[in-house]
């Protein structure tokens, strides 16, 4: 096998473990400009890993799709989280719907324990976290955290790069997509990422 089919292999077979920001920034975005380069080039549009299984392209495309709904499932987590940290929330009163120490405690506890949650669901990038508790704040953080915030990578809007590239593709009469349920999903993510982002 050739090297490139190596590493896409390892890449297929452990897709759903790359959580990081700028790791899913820059591998998801490779994938998108492989699967462009489906189309201009035949031998790489007919690959198929191990010689057997589903085309490339369509391969390609199921990871980018996943990919989008992952970045659509964990925005819409941050926000929920964001909402719980929020001043006004429901849970500031007590069951009697009276406002008191103890509610209050109870009502704090409550978001806190739904909150430190949600915090586990997101996974080990700092940068959303950093962002969901600090917004505002400009500046701080040492020389190598101003380095890594320079890497245009670190502030890529994937659901964004994403969501515009298969909205394109899908228009588009060689996105190399015979599957209707892949196509169906990828609209429904483009569409699930444009309403958060107006």
């Amino acid at each position: 096998r050739s090297g490139l089919e190596v590493i896409l292999s390892i890449w297929f077979a452990n897709a759903e473990v790359v959580r990081a920001r700028r790791a899913r920034n820059i591998t998801v975005s490779a994938l998108c400009r492989l699967h462009e380069r489906c189309a201009e080039d035949e031998a790489f549009r007919c690959l198929r890993l191990g010689g057997v299984g589903t085309p490339l392209p369509e391969r390609l495309l199921a990871a980018i799709v996943a990919a989008l709904e992952f970045e659509n499932e964990r925005h819409s987590k941050v926000v929920k989280a964001a909402a719980h940290m929020g001043p006004g929330s429901d849970e500031d009163q007590d069951d009697d719907g009276e406002d008191g120490d103890d509610g209050e405690d109870a009502a704090n506890n409550r978001r806190a324990a739904k909150f430190m949650s949600e915090l586990i669901d997101l996974e080990d990038d700092e940068d959303d976290l950093d962002d969901l508790l600090n917004s505002g704040d400009e500046g701080g953080g040492d020389a190598y955290q101003n380095l890594e915030r320079a890497d245009p990578f670190h502030d890529m809007d994937l659901r964004k790069v994403v969501s515009e590239y298969l909205a394109r593709g899908l228009q588009a009469p060689d996105f190399l997509c015979h599957d209707e349920a892949l196509r169906g999903r990828a609209a429904a993510s483009v569409i699930v990422a444009r309403g958060a982002q107006s």
